[in-house]
C-alpha cells in the first residue's frame, strides 16, 4: 500500500489498543482498510477515524506481551514486500 512509517506505526498502536497484542492479520485490515477508503496519510486517518477508546487492553484485560515500536522498525527491511 506504500504506506509511511507513520501510517504503519498508527495501526500497529489501533492494533495493541484494541486486542491487547501484536496481531499482524488484524494490523493488515486495518491498514487495508484506510487504502480502500483513500486515506494516504496519518492526517488523513487521524481526521476521519479518530482512535476508538476500548478494546481488550482498555477493558482492564491484561496484554500478554509489550513491544517496542522501535524495536519493530528496525526489522521492517527484513519484510518482504509485493513490489
Amino acid at each position: 500500500y506504500h504506506f509511511s512509517l507513520d501510517v504503519i506505526g498508527e495501526a500497529y498502536e489501533r492494533t495493541v489498543q484494541n486486542t491487547g497484542k501484536v496481531a499482524f492479520a488484524y494490523m493488515n485490515k486495518i491498514l487495508q482498510n484506510w487504502y480502500q477508503k483513500g486515506y494516504r496519510t496519518l492526517e488523513e486517518i487521524l481526521s476521519q477515524e479518530p482512535a476508538r477508546k476500548g478494546g481488550k487492553a482498555a477493558s482492564g484485560q491484561k496484554a500478554e506481551n509489550s513491544y517496542d515500536i522501535d524495536a519493530f522498525e528496525k526489522h521492517l527491511d527484513k519484510i518482504p514486500t509485493l513490489d
